[in-house]
C-alpha cells in the first residue's frame, strides 16, 4: 500500500530551504541592532516590554549580540 504525501510534505519538497551565502548573512546582520554583550540584549528586550518575547544569541558575523523572536 502506498501512502500519499500531505500538500505540506510536497511543498517542502519543491521548495527546499535555501542555504545563505557569507553576504547574505553579512547584509542581514548589518540590518539588526548590535549589543555588546548578552545581558544589554536581554534589557534592551526588558525596556521595551518584550522580553518574553525575545531571546539574545551572540552573532558570529558581527561577533556581538542580537535579539531574536523566542
Amino acid at each position: 500500500m502506498r501512502r500519499l504525501a500531505s500538500p505540506t510534505m510536497k511543498r517542502a519538497a519543491r521548495n527546499p530551504p535555501k542555504r545563505l551565502g557569507r553576504e547574505e548573512r553579512e547584509r542581514m546582520c548589518t540590518r539588526k541592532r548590535r549589543y555588546s554583550s548578552q545581558g544589554d540584549a536581554l534589557d534592551a528586550a526588558l525596556l521595551a516590554g518584550v522580553e518574553r518575547n525575545r531571546e539574545a544569541y551572540f552573532c558570529p558575523i558581527c561577533r556581538q549580540w542580537h535579539l531574536t523572536s523566542a
